[in-house]
């Protein structure tokens, strides 16, 4: 009979950080959200209508729009 090693609670911890740090690293890679700067962001909000920080995404989708036009334009 082939006996397989036990894991233990310290293995398993090992493996999820490495999984966390993994999955870190990839949002990274991706450019994906900053949530220092993007809480920074909405602390500046009112607590209603979130008008300060809606503005800077609408006005990143908008100079988004604009920047894949002139790709294309290219």
């Amino acid at each position: 009979m082939l006996k397989l090693p036990q894991l233990t609670s310290s293995d398993e911890n090992n493996a999820e950080d490495s999984e966390r740090e993994q999955e870190q690293e990839q949002e990274e890679d991706l450019g994906l959200i900053d949530h220092t700067v993007f809480d920074q962001l909405t602390d500046m909000d009112d607590e209603e209508d979130h008008e300060f920080s809606k503005s800077i995404v609408w006005n990143y989708f908008e100079q988004a729009e604009t920047t894949f036009e002139k790709m294309d334009a290219a």
